[in-house]
């Protein structure tokens, strides 16, 4: 995490503004700005345990891995800055998260990859935090809004699940194989079961569900 990634070097375009302020970073944090970037205070809340790894080791206590933000994670901070993922549906339930947890007032920036689909962020808070275009370079966009009304998180609602041979598979947004199993794992399933003898490691496994099936 030494170099910047585009929408971090397009928040750069902008460090003289957040030189005051108290910032939440959220979202798919790629490199290590959070920690280096020049503001009164930094926190940072991630899914990632990478991330986590690499951004704890200059931020210590003020950077937390959990797969739900808590108000201790947004304590003091009147800014959020998220880095929009590839997953639009874990883009909502993590927004919708950390936003349920901020005071209303609270500055709202959004930055992505225009291919990543940061467009979706107007339409998916304009209830909440009305979004303005505010930059864009590097085939990113950058967006601006205050929240105007915190929105209702309860984490039970956003579970999702299927059944396959008698197995319950529980999923959440941003997961792999959220909403059905795929035709290649399926194949797999098919090719691996009746041959698959000792310990097996499945790498990336998503929602599990080749774990669970052997």
């Amino acid at each position: 995490m030494s170099a910047f990634t585009p929408a971090s070097e397009v928040l750069l375009r902008h460090s003289d503004d957040f030189e005051q302020s108290r910032i939440l970073f959220a979202g798919d944090l790629q490199d290590d700005l959070p920690a280096r970037f020049e503001c009164a205070a930094s926190r940072a809340h991630t899914q990632q345990f990478h991330h986590w790894q690499v951004l704890s080791r200059q931020m210590g206590d003020n950077v937390r891995f959990s797969l739900v933000a808590q108000a201790s994670d947004v304590a003091d901070c009147d800014t959020l800055i998220y880095y929009w993922p590839k997953n639009k549906p874990e883009a909502q339930f993590q927004l919708m998260n950390i936003l349920s947890l901020m005071p209303v007032g609270v500055d709202v920036f959004v930055v992505g990859e225009n291919r990543s689909g940061v467009r979706s962020a107007e339409p998916m808070l304009a209830d909440y935090a009305p979004l303005n275009k505010v930059d864009s370079a590097r085939r990113c966009g950058l967006y601006h809004g205050r929240l105007e009304k915190q929105p209702r998180f309860s984490l039970e609602s956003w579970w999702a699940e299927y059944s396959i041979d008698g197995l319950t598979i529980k999923t959440l947004p941003g997961v792999f194989s959220r909403d059905g199993l795929d035709v290649g794992s399926q194949l797999l399933l098919s090719t691996l079961t009746p041959h698959t003898k000792g310990k097996v490691l499945d790498v990336g496994c998503g929602a599990g569900v080749l774990s669970a099936a052997l």
